[in-house]
C-alpha cells in the first residue's frame, strides 16, 4: 500500500497548491421522495419532520389498499469526484427505518456503471465494494474467482491497479425497498443525518427572488430578524430539502419541529425560515415545535436557516470536507 499513499500525498499537494478562489458553498444531497410499489398503492396522509442539530427524522401516517404494499427509495447516482468533497456517503448508509414501531431491515440493492456499461455482476464476482467510491482515496481490494473478472472491470474502465489494492473508477446508486404487511394503514419513519447545502454570505447577498419563493420570506422580514448591522457581515447560511409525501404527492398535513443539539451550547443562534398554510410566512429565532409547514407539489419540505458566523464555520468551509479555502463573499 506504500505506492497508494505516496499517489494520494502527492494528489495532497496539488490540491493545496490551488488557488484561493473556491466557491465558498456546500451544494445539498437530498435525501430521495418515497415511492410506492407496486405504483400509485401507498398514500402519505400526514407528516412530521423534526430536525434536531443535524439529525432528520420523518414520520409518516400511509394508507394502502395493495395485498403486497412496498416502499421504495431510489438513490442517486454517484461518483469519486475528489477529496473535496463534503457529502461523499451519498447513499445515506445510517438511515434508519421503522414501520408501526418496529426496526425493518429493508431490501437493500446496488447497481453500478461505467458510463452507460452495468458492472453490477461484475463487482459482485469480484467480491468488491460498490461504496468504495465514497473514501479518500476510493480504493479497494478484490477478490475475484478467477482473473477474467478483474481483466473485464479493467476492460471496462472500472478499475486502475493502485499498489496492491485498485481504485474505484464506477458509478453507483442504491436502492431500498420497504415491504409493507397487508393492512390499510401504517407508521413510517426514517432517521438519517441531514446533508444541507451551506454558504457563507454577507447579509446583502442573502436574499433572492428564489428564497423569497421557496421560503415565502420578504427583505423586510430578513432585515427584522437579523439586524446585521453591517451588508458586508457574514452568515452562515443552511438550506435543507426534506421529502415529505410519496410518488411526488404531498401529505394533507405537515408539521415541523427545529431543536439545537441537546447540550450543545458553542452554535450560534439561528433564525428558521419556511413557508406555513396558504404561503403564510413562517419565522422564528432557533426553535419550533411542531409547526405547521407547507410543502411543494412534490411533498418536498424546504428549510432556511441563518446565523451569524463564526471563526468555526470559516473554518469547516476551508477544511478539507469544505470547499478548499474561504476567500471573501461572491455573489450567487
Amino acid at each position: 500500500m506504500k505506492a497508494v499513499v505516496l499517489y494520494w500525498l502527492a494528489l495532497w499537494d496539488v490540491f493545496i497548491a490551488l488557488p484561493l478562489h473556491a466557491e465558498q458553498s456546500v451544494q445539498e444531497v437530498a435525501m430521495p421522495g418515497l415511492e410506492s410499489d407496486p405504483a400509485g398503492t401507498v398514500i402519505s396522509e400526514s407528516c412530521a419532520v423534526r430536525v434536531t442539530g443535524n439529525d432528520v427524522a420523518v414520520d409518516m401516517t400511509v394508507k394502502t389498499d395493495s395485498r403486497t404494499p412496498a416502499l421504495l427509495i431510489n438513490g442517486p447516482q454517484f461518483g469519486w469526484t475528489g477529496a473535496t468533497e463534503p457529502y461523499s456517503d451519498r447513499h445515506f448508509p445510517e438511515l434508519r427505518i421503522r414501520v408501526d414501531g418496529e426496526f425493518v431491515t429493508p431490501d437493500d440493492r446496488f447497481e453500478a456503471f461505467v458510463g452507460r456499461t452495468n458492472i453490477t455482476n461484475l463487482l459482485r464476482a469480484a467480491q468488491m465494494d460498490p461504496w468504495a467510491i465514497t473514501r479518500t482515496p476510493p480504493v479497494t481490494s478484490a477478490y475475484p474467482k478467477n482473473t477474467q473478472v478483474l481483466n473485464a472491470l479493467k476492460n471496462a474502465g472500472a478499475i486502475v491497479d493502485v499498489g496492491d489494492g485498485y481504485r474505484a473508477e464506477w458509478t453507483a446508486r442504491r436502492t431500498l425497498r420497504i415491504a409493507l404487511k397487508a393492512a390499510p394503514d401504517h407508521r413510517v419513519e426514517l432517521r438519517y443525518t441531514a446533508r444541507a447545502a451551506q454558504k457563507l454570505l454577507t447579509s446583502d447577498q442573502l436574499f433572492t427572488a428564489s428564497r423569497e419563493r421557496t421560503y415565502c420570506i420578504s427583505s423586510q422580514e430578513l432585515g427584522h430578524f437579523l439586524h446585521p448591522g453591517s451588508v458586508s457581515a457574514l452568515l452562515t447560511v443552511g438550506e435543507y430539502t426534506i421529502p415529505t409525501g410519496i410518488d411526488e404527492k404531498p401529505p394533507s398535513s405537515v408539521t415541523f419541529t427545529m431543536q439545537p443539539s441537546a447540550g450543545n451550547v458553542a452554535t450560534p443562534k439561528a433564525y428558521v425560515f419556511l413557508c406555513g398554510p396558504h404561503s403564510k410566512p413562517v419565522a422564528r429565532g432557533g426553535t419550533l415545535i411542531r409547526e405547521p409547514a407547507q410543502v411543494d407539489d412534490q411533498g418536498m419540505l424546504h428549510v432556511l436557516t441563518v446565523a451569524a458566523s463564526s471563526p468555526a464555520a470559516g473554518a469547516r468551509f476551508g477544511g478539507i470536507r469544505g470547499i478548499a479555502r474561504v476567500a471573501g463573499a461572491k455573489p450567487l
